[in-house]
């Protein structure tokens, strides 16, 4: 679990720093040959939105070291079991929120459905991707071996 947290946290570090230096220095960012238009604050198509939806769903539902650790927690009253998913789920959310936020302030209309895919070629850039194979490569391991202790 801790190699999991400090590749979380340099992905996010690799994405949102270099991308929030990038706006407020507003260097220009060409994408495919193209700027990236205007923030917009908030989008009035719901349509937008709908499409989200089963990316999301997805991100939260493929958490596969979930049942590891809840199976593996000394208290595992329902108190404490809600409690801690209470905490997972506010992490991932956060998680959410800056890699959503620091790609959209940069890349706006041009960002595509991943920020894996939309980020560039910098070495920065690469250390995010690998932290994000060793995300999942951690979470196939919990599932394909579910030994705890």
């Amino acid at each position: 679990s801790t190699i999991a947290t400090a590749a979380c946290f340099v992905q996010m570090v690799a994405i949102a720093v270099p991308a929030y230096i990038s706006y407020f220095s507003e260097d220009a960012v060409m994408v495919e040959g193209k700027k990236p238009g205007p923030f917009q604050w908030f989008i009035l198509d719901f349509n937008e939105y709908l499409t989200c939806v089963p990316l999301c769903l997805l991100a939260f539902a493929a958490q596969g070291s979930s049942p590891v650790i809840l199976s593996s927690m000394q208290d595992d009253s329902w108190e404490n079991i809600r409690q801690v998913t209470a905490i997972v789920y506010v992490v991932l959310v956060l998680i959410i929120a800056v890699f959503g936020h620091s790609v959209y302030v940069l890349y706006t209309d041009t960002t595509k459905s991943s920020a894996l895919d939309t980020i560039g070629i910098r070495p920065v850039d690469n250390v995010a991707r690998w932290c994000s194979f060793t995300l999942v490569f951690i979470s196939y391991i919990f599932m394909m071996c579910p030994l705890r202790n």
